[in-house]
């Protein structure tokens, strides 16, 4: 996930404006299933065509990766304008390795029900097939990496054009949030899996989302030992997105985000992202307060989701 500030006065943004915006956003950014035609964009020096543990997923990532680099994805990843409590315009981003992502995790999946230890089970990362493993979560973090700056050059490029603003280089924060680390901790060597979490240092800053109806927030790091320096990477659903799809209604969705601009013709299809799906971010952010500090609250405007 990652967020850029504007030194500009998002209060001054009238809805028609924030439509105009988000209809632009999303001409240049593919949502949901959607990719980029034919070869796709040119990938960054060092992921053109990195060198994987195996020619079929060579293969995957020729194929996937030039028509995945700049698409938002489904599900819970978003694109959203925001505001802090100064009045600053953010950009959100929420996305990540997308369909080469899910390549090296199902095949590392496939080799560690075979080999693999434990159950669920695990690869050691001692063998050929758990080195396979690590080094290819490398490759998929670094092009998730590289998605989000896709993602964040298209929307600041539309931002540039219809606001003429550029963002603060010093504000950018940018985290992994499924991703496994070499880290030490009580003195000893260990590999730390962060699935749906983050790993921060003392002082260094992350993001929690909410939903796209709450607010998100800014926080910095407390690197409590217990936690392995990490804290949650959202607010967390109390609904399922099947019990989400029967419990709430479109109509209800409409008046939560009578405040927040987005494609109400996707209304239906959005109600398993329903504010009403996901726990309090304020509850959270009380539950790890030795996690965390949080330093800036952002409220969302407008919310682009596939």
């Amino acid at each position: 996930m990652s967020a850029h500030r504007f030194a500009f006065p998002a209060a001054s943004l009238s809805r028609a404006d924030l439509e105009r915006l988000l209809s632009q956003l999303a001409r240049v950014i593919p949502v949901g299933d959607a990719v980029h035609r034919g070869r796709g964009l040119p990938l960054p020096p060092g992921l053109e065509a990195p060198p994987l543990s195996t020619q079929k997923l060579a293969r995957a990532w020729e194929r996937l990766a030039p028509r995945h680099l700049g698409t938002l994805g489904g599900g819970n990843h978003f694109l959203e304008l925001d505001r802090d409590g100064a009045g600053d315009l953010w950009l959100l981003i929420h996305s990540g390795s997308r369909g080469v992502g899910g390549a090296v995790g199902e095949h590392h999946q496939r080799v560690a029900r075979a080999l693999g230890q434990g159950t669920p089970p695990a690869l050691r990362t001692d063998t050929q097939e758990g080195q396979a493993c690590v080094h290819d979560l490398d490759l998929a973090c670094r092009f998730a990496r590289a998605n989000r700056d896709q993602l964040a050059v298209r929307a600041l490029a539309v931002l540039a054009d219809v606001l003429g603003v550029a963002p603060d280089a010093d504000s950018a924060v940018d985290v992994h949030h499924n991703h496994v680390a070499s880290e030490t901790h009580f003195g000893r060597a260990l590999w730390v899996h962060r699935k749906g979490a983050v790993g921060l240092d003392a002082g260094a800053r992350g993001l929690i989302p909410g939903s796209m109806g709450t607010a998100s927030y800014v926080v910095e790091g407390l690197a409590e030992p217990r936690a392995f320096r990490s804290c949650s990477h959202g607010a967390g659903r109390v609904l399922t997105r099947t019990e989400a799809r029967a419990r709430i209604r479109p109509d209800a969705l409409v008046h939560a985000l009578r405040r927040v601009v987005f494609d109400p013709g996707r209304t239906h299809a959005l109600v398993e992202e329903a504010p009403a799906a996901y726990r309090d971010l304020t509850e959270v952010l009380e539950d790890e307060a030795d996690l965390v500090t949080p330093r800036v609250r952002l409220t969302p405007l407008a919310v682009l989701k596939g």
